[in-house]
């Protein structure tokens, strides 16, 4: 197909298209505008991917349909992706894991081209990488994944009517935000988030560390002293509390943003540089609380809310409602879909 074809496919897409997908597509894709995807540039892309972790990055082509590339989630994404659209031709890297640092291109000249590497997150600077969606997404299992867990909240949630919810932030996760040491600790968020529910205000948040990894503390025993500990919570079992923290790990937290906005429940959102590919409609105070990134204005925000609930309320709402407009399966293969034939345009044969 050509440029001008994948222009005019795109234009007349689906009418729930949302303008912020292709605003946040163009802006991914403004490094590129002048210069295109070029083979060499995927070439050398690629062969650097090799040099380092090679098993974290994944190469998939396109030819007329046919999709050629590692078994997975990303494959499964696109064979889903092409029983709705005319899927163009492609030759695109996808990174596999967390997010691709900066140092990823140290060594390459700063005017020089390397080819888009797609990601599920990102420091949102970097404008060598592109955002799409994350690696845990099966686009093709809607009993389990975020397409099971969509029908599981919706459900259960009305079970955990607003007026019902405990009025406590509730909050389990693992400590891949830092490393934790005794010198360390207080200047890392998830830490000083459990240290602040168990020591300083209990009585407005109930947090602990779960999947504690060797690799995240030079002293185990330390860590497990120190912090509570506490067993997985499923997001379901979230859904009684009235507040929810949104909070990086190794980077964005996922699909746990997703679902969080999803719940009913109201979302503290951690300030941060690290972004997905549907966070640029996102509005403080509209669809969740912003907190500052050290969590030290987080017990003022969470008394706001207490005294000020149907504010409180309604921002759940929002968030339940950009969740329901933004986030589901159709709207992912949609955004996914806007995003590849932006590639396709740029792609110089």
């Amino acid at each position: 197909m050509t440029r001008t074809l994948f222009a005019f496919l795109l234009l007349f897409a689906p009418l729930c298209a949302n303008d912020w997908m292709d605003s946040v597509v163009e802006k991914e894709f403004a490094r590129w505008e002048e210069t295109g995807i070029t083979k060499e540039m995927v070439a050398k892309t690629w062969a650097a991917c090799c040099t380092r972790k090679k098993h974290l990055y994944r190469r998939y082509q396109v030819r007329s349909g046919a999709i050629d590339g590692q078994e997975g989630t990303f494959k499964e994404l696109l064979t889903e992706i092409r029983k709705r659209y005319p899927l163009p031709d492609l030759d695109i890297i996808y990174y596999h894991h967390d997010k691709v640092k900066a140092g990823f291109f140290q060594g390459w000249d700063p005017d020089e081209q390397n080819a888009p590497i797609l990601v599920s997150a990102k420091n949102k600077d970097l404008d060598r990488v592109v955002l799409f969606v994350d690696y845990f997404y099966h686009a093709q299992d809607d009993n389990g994944g975020w397409h099971g867990l969509i029908h599981r909240l919706n459900k259960m949630q009305k079970r955990y009517p607003w007026e019902e919810k405990t009025e406590q932030l509730f909050w389990r996760g693992s400590s891949t935000d830092g490393f934790y040491t005794k010198e360390s600790w207080q200047s890392i968020p998830r830490g000083s988030l459990v240290h602040l529910g168990t020591h300083v205000r209990p009585d407005l948040i109930d947090a602990a560390l779960v999947n504690v990894f060797p690799w995240h503390t030079d002293d185990m025993e330390w860590l497990e002293n120190t912090f509570r500990m506490d067993r997985f919570a499923s997001p379901v079992r979230h859904l009684a509390y009235k507040y929810q923290m949104i909070m990086d790990g190794v980077t964005c937290t996922y699909p746990g943003t997703q679902w969080r906005l999803l719940s009913g429940c109201l979302s503290f959102k951690q300030q941060t540089d690290d972004v997905m590919w549907f966070f640029e409609p996102l509005i403080p105070w509209k669809h969740y609380v912003p907190v500052k990134k050290d969590l030290s204005d987080l017990v003022e925000k969470i008394l706001w809310a207490k005294e000020h609930d149907d504010e409180a309320r309604a921002i759940a709402q929002n968030a339940r409602e950009f969740a329901l407009n933004n986030l589901m399966k159709e709207e992912i293969l949609l955004y996914c879909y806007k995003a590849l034939c932006k590639y396709a345009q740029l792609q110089k044969q």
